[in-house]
This record gives structure tokens, sequence and C-alpha cells, in this order.
């Protein structure tokens, strides 16, 4: 009893542990399609919000370069009201432009508009500690740089343009843009708040990054990068969506509930049936009796679920509950598709006991053996890719036909590549073939894994489950030899091995039409 206990518990572990890889599959795949969708959207929402930036400071240095050009045509003899009538022109063309002042030798003599900010007039720079190295910075250039944002002499922050003027070669004087920081940085505002994403506006100062406007991101969520190239600086601009995964969580959370729902019905089941193996494991016949029931109703009780699951989901799909964005459609097939392999092992489960037993009705044709190991290998090429592991066609004689039951034949030949594909380690290949050696046909898989231990040696009914414990790499997937040499041998075939260090070849053979006499499929 207690054997046979230890040995359920072993399966309720592996299908717990498969149920959790396929809870972390999907939980993966569904995330990786959310974050795309996101990036594109982030890459959407950054190029219209950089547009939009660059044409706001575009136009004021444009009306800023335009002055200073004026000032050097005049050779520096300016009219005070021109100069005037110039200024209120330039404002009027921007609303962002608080106001535009000009320091001949530095210090502000002309101010437009003058009401609000007097305090400004007549200032020196030098005499400002906190502008006055960048000034210098624009005078040793000679370039045009955009500063800040500055707390402003007359209050609030703003953004200053600085460009010098130069007459005959040589400074003239300085004419300083003064733009309101937060109407320019209201673009940001408003895409934030519009497009549902945070966005943080900074620059790199001394290699570290200086934020300008925004609050701090998380730089571990999905997220992108646009540069905004500024007058003596540059500007960077990080976008991140504000909505998190969560989604993806609550598919995860509702995930697990139905996985411990399921192993708790299967758990249910074992310890009923080991309850009643118990009560009678003296009576051979009566304990294969329970067996065959519990194998019953763990197939039903889990089979139940599943259904209304498919159910549930088919309606989707359908549109029955209404029309599905294209990225939720996906995932709801991904997982209609998932659901529907379950529920096939699940019916599988009591076809490989009836194996075991050789109870399995089998249906004999002539097959072209190429034909089902090319689509073996098909099936399972995305797992191969999964692993790094490359699978190719060995030898192969495309026209030999051997006579077996197709169906049994894939679980079979499935079952033996699947555990070919896990054993080996990435980078190497697993090699299939298919030869004719007088009236019988041999398909051989051969892996480049570590080979059998020698426990699994000693006991071959458990290869399938323990062929890696050495190397402490396996995933505890496939049936138990012995079903698949039932499955084989019921058919009339033959399965044998070769192990060693640098690798397992497995060769399932059958006998051709020339041996045997049966209908073509």
């Amino acid at each position: 009893m207690f054997r046979n206990s230890g040995r359920w518990l072993r399966w309720l572990a592996v299908i717990a542990l498969a149920g959790v890889a396929l809870v972390e599959f999907l939980h993966w795949e569904i995330g990786e399609q959310r974050r795309q969708d996101q990036y594109q959207r982030l890459v959407q929402v950054g190029a219209d919000v950089r547009a939009q930036m660059e044409a706001r400071l575009s136009s004021a240095l444009f009306l800023s370069t335009g002055l200073v050009t004026y000032i050097e045509s005049q050779k520096g003899d300016i009219d005070g009201g021109e100069m005037t009538r110039w200024l209120s022109r330039m404002l009027e063309q921007d609303e962002a432009i608080l106001n535009i002042g000009v320091a001949p030798d530095n210090r502000i003599q002309y101010l437009y508009p003058l009401q609000g900010n007097e305090a400004a007039m007549g200032l020196y720079y030098p005499d400002l500690p906190e502008q006055w190295p960048e000034v210098q910075a624009v005078m040793d250039s000679g370039k045009p740089v955009l500063a800040g944002p500055v707390s402003l002499v007359q209050g609030g922050r703003g953004l200053v343009y600085r460009a010098p003027v130069f007459v005959d070669g040589q400074y003239w004087g300085l004419v300083s843009t003064v733009m309101d920081a937060p109407v320019v940085f209201r673009i940001l505002e408003q895409a934030s708040q519009n497009q549902n994403v945070d966005i943080q506006l900074y620059r790199l100062r001394g290699g570290e990054p200086e934020v300008l406007w925004g609050e701090p991101v998380d730089l571990e969520r999905t997220q992108y990068t646009s540069v905004i190239t500024v007058p003596g600086a540059t500007w960077r601009l990080r976008f991140q969506p504000r909505d998190g995964d969560m989604f993806t969580w609550l598919f995860r959370l509702s995930a697990y509930s139905l996985l411990a729902v399921m192993v708790a019905l299967v758990g249910v089941a074992i310890r009923a049936w080991l309850k009643q193996q118990g009560q009678e494991r003296a009576l051979r016949e009566e304990s294969e009796r329970l067996k065959e029931t519990l194998v019953s109703t763990v197939s039903q009780e889990v089979r139940t679920p599943l259904n209304n699951i498919l159910n549930a989901l088919s309606l989707l799909v359908k549109g029955k509950e209404g029309e599905l964005q294209p990225t939720t459609r996906q995932m709801i097939e991904l997982a209609h598709r998932n659901a529907e392999w379950v529920l096939t092992r699940v019916d599988e489960l009591a076809k490989y006991e009836w194996a075991g037993a050789g109870i399995v009705d089998y249906q004999p044709a002539s097959h072209r053996m190429t034909d089902l190991v090319e689509e073996a290998m098909h099936a399972l090429s995305g797992m191969a890719e999964t692993r790094g592991v490359v699978l190719v066609a060995g030898q192969i004689e495309p026209e030999v036909r051997c006579v077996l039951d197709a169906r049994r034949f894939r679980q079979a030949m499935t079952t033996v590549m699947t555990n070919a594909i896990e054993a080996s380690p990435a980078g190497t290949q697993v090699e299939v073939s298919v030869r004719q050696y007088g009236q019988w046909c041999e398909v051989s898989i051969r892996d480049q894994g570590p080979g059998l231990p020698d426990a699994t040696r000693r006991r071959l009914s458990r290869w399938f489950r323990s062929r890696s414990d050495d190397a402490g790499d396996s995933n505890g997937h496939g049936m138990k030899l012995s079903v698949i040499k039932a499955l084989i041998e019921g058919m009339g075939g033959t399965l044998t091995y070769v192990s060693k260090k640098t690798g397992t070849v497995f060769r399932i053979s059958f006998p051709t039409d020339a041996a045997v006499e049966s209908p073509v499929a």
C-alpha cells in the first residue's frame, strides 16, 4: 500500500508541476504580448509628444534668432521704439514667451513686456551667481543655449534661451527669451492624462539624470525613450504605461486557482483509491479493478470542469459576449487550445493504462513511415526550438511502408522524441532516421544527452521519470517505458535501446508490407 501511495503521490506531483509549468508559460506568453502592445503604443505616443515639444521650442527659438539677426544688421545701433515694436510682435506670436530682453554688455536695457517684469530691468548678469556661469559659457562658445528651468527674478519658473550677439566679430551683448516652463510642459501633462502614461523629461548632467519634469519611473517595467535635441543640451523623454500588468496577474491567480482545484480533485480521487486498495490489497484481481475505477474517476472529475471551461472560452471566441479586441482574442484562443490539450491528456490517461493491461483495440494498416515520422518531427519542432535543441532528419528511405496502428504509433513516437529532446543539452541535436532491413522497417531516435543513469538501466520501467536523475534536469514528462513497449508490441513491433555517455538511441521496428498482408491506408 505504501509503495503504491508513493507512486501516486509522485504522479500527483508530476501533474502539479506540469500545471505550474503550463500556467507560468501562459502567464509569460500573455505578459510578453501585452508588453509588445504597450511598447508599440508608447512609440506612437512618444513620437507625437516629441513632435509637439520640438514645434513649441522651435517657434520661440526661431523668433529669437530673427531678433539677433536684426541687431547684427543694425551694427548694434538700435532704436528704443523700433526695438519695442520688434519685441511686441514676437510676443504676440507665441503664448509660451513670458518676456524678451536685450542686454548690451550683459545689462538688460530693453525688456518687453515691462509690466510685471520691472524687477528684471537693468539687471547685470555678472551680479547673478546662478545665471552668470551659463552666460559666460554662451559668450565663450559663441553659440545659443537653452537653459533651465530656472527661478526667475520676477517669480515663477522659466526656460531661458540665450543667444549671443556679435557686431563686426566682437561680442556686443545677449538676447534672452524667457519661456513659461509650465506652459511649455503643459504638452507633457496633457499627454500623460489623455494617454494614461507616465512621462518623465530629463537630461544628463555629469553622467547622472536630472529630472526636468515628471515623477520617477520604474526602470524594471516596459518603457520607451525619445530624444529632443535643443541648443546646448540634449533632453530625453521617458514614457511608461500607467496600468501596469494587473491583467496578467489576474490571469495567473485564476489559472492557479483552477490548477489547485484540479490537483485537489485528483488528490481526493487518489486518496479514495488508496483507501480501497489498502482494504483489499490481498486480492490481485480486485486491486486491478480498483485501479481501473480510479482512472475512470479521475478522468471524469477533471473532464467535467474542463468541458465547462472549454464551453465558456468557445462562447468568448465566437463573440457571444461581444466583439473582442485582437490581443484579447489571441489570449482567449491560446487558453482554449491549451485547455483542449489538457482534456486530451486526461482522455489518454485511461488509454495508457489499457495499453499496459493489453486491452487496447488496435487498427493496423499500411502506412508510409516517412509521413508519420515527419508529422511527429513537425509537431515537436516548437518544443525543440524552445529548449535550444535541433531536430534533424538522418538517413531517410521515403518509400518504406509498414503495418501498424498510426494513432498508437504517434503516441509512442511523440513520447520517445519528447524525452529525447528533454534529455539533450541546449545546442545539441536529436536525429531521427528511417531505414529498411529486409522485411522490417526501423525508426531510430538518437539524442546527445548524458545517457541513461545506472539506476535507470536497472529499472527500465521508470526510464521516463528518472532519465536525467544524475544530471538534475529531468522534468518528469511522458509515459513509462513498459506502456510504450506494450503499445509497440501490441502492434507487432519491437522496442530496443542502446545508451552511452555520449547519448541514447531508441529503435522502433515494425514489419513491412512485404511481411504482412494489410489493407492500404
